[in-house]
């Protein structure tokens, strides 16, 4: 007969005699540590991957109309306002946390259009008319770059009256 696959042990005896629950417990347990030990694998592994992630290193910001990352103001409100002041915007570099709501004061004189997307971030700011001639007022959530500029006195390229936001 061929030796048995199954572990040996000892039961434990009640007055004598193997006791048959013993043997239920025994696999319970072995179960239960499977368990455990499976679930100290996945949190390592989990550990591991968040460490990672953080350790990357975040992209670069874009210069757009001019806007080095070291000329963004920051600003920790949850709503705020661009204004045209002579023939430039202000600020004209804005940094803002996701969920900013931001306005963008256009009009008559300085209407406002958003440029494309940059890195692949729709831009809300776009108007298919061509240029706002009113307050434009968008609440900010996916972080990235958005330009814009006047379509009078800039260009979609950021020269002139131009200006940009950077949602961290």
């Amino acid at each position: 007969m061929p030796p048995s696959r199954e572990k040996s042990y000892i039961a434990p005896c009640i007055n004598g005699t193997p006791d048959p629950q013993a043997r239920v417990l025994q696999k319970e347990k072995f179960m239960i540590f499977k368990i455990l030990a499976g679930l100290i694998i996945l949190a390592t592994v989990g550990v591991e991957f968040a460490q990672a992630q953080e350790t990357q290193t975040p992209a670069p910001i874009p210069i757009v109309a001019g806007c080095q990352p070291g000329d963004y103001q920051s600003v920790l409100v949850c709503a705020t306002t661009i204004a045209p002041s002579g023939r430039t915007y202000s600020p004209k570099c804005l940094k803002v946390q996701r969920g900013t709501q931001v306005t963008i004061v256009g009009s008559a004189i300085h209407p406002v259009q958003g440029m494309g997307p940059i890195n692949g971030v729709q831009n809300p700011f776009t108007d298919i008319r061509g240029g706002a001639v009113e307050a434009v007022t968008k609440t900010l959530s996916e972080p990235g770059v958005y330009g814009y500029f006047c379509t009078h006195h800039g260009d979609e390229n950021g020269n002139g009256m131009a200006g940009a936001i950077l949602v961290e």
